[in-house]
């Protein structure tokens, strides 16, 4: 197999889950295929064959929550078993990610009962009791998910209380 590629180094947002890029081939024999990967690792390959000559496509979301925050390479090629005839031009490399969570809060039976979407996998409920503090302090109380929220109940709320959620 013979290949033409270009390798773009960048960072990976820190909060990234996926990417798309709109590529296009012109001039491409059908047994020519595309690939673009992430440091080496190839994740999206497609055939010229089904690729129409000269019209801008878009790529599939690629999932590429294992990258997030680091310096890699994305790499594009063209490749063919004997030199590839075509020309590949990639365009609109998006990274792809979800809006932060927003918290619900409410009091209910004078204690403040905290929501957020089940959605916001990995986040982390904490509070301080004035905005002044900097040492945010983790909620540890399970939460019990329903209508598709997760909730707690802070059953120790002393004065004000400020919440937050962190990844």
């Amino acid at each position: 197999m013979n290949s033409v590629y270009t390798w773009i180094p960048t960072t990976v947002p820190s909060d990234a889950v996926g990417l798309t890029f709109q590529f296009r081939l012109d001039g491409s024999a059908p047994s020519e295929f595309l690939t673009m990967g992430v440091s080496n690792v190839p994740l999206f390959t497609m055939e010229a064959q089904y690729i129409p000559n000269g019209e801008w496509q878009t790529s599939s979301m690629i999932e590429i929550p294992e990258y997030a925050g680091q310096d890699v390479q994305l790499f594009f090629s063209l490749t063919d078993s004997t030199m590839p005839t075509g020309t590949l031009s990639v365009r609109g490399i998006q990274f792809l990610i979800p809006p932060r969570p927003e918290l619900e809060i409410a009091v209910t039976n004078d204690q403040p009962r905290i929501a957020w979407p089940v959605s916001a996998i990995g986040w982390q409920l904490e509070f301080v009791e004035s905005l002044s503090e900097t040492n945010w302090t983790a909620l540890t109380n399970a939460p019990a998910v329903q209508d598709y929220q997760r909730t707690v109940f802070d059953e120790e709320p002393t004065g004000q209380r400020f919440y937050r959620l962190r990844k």
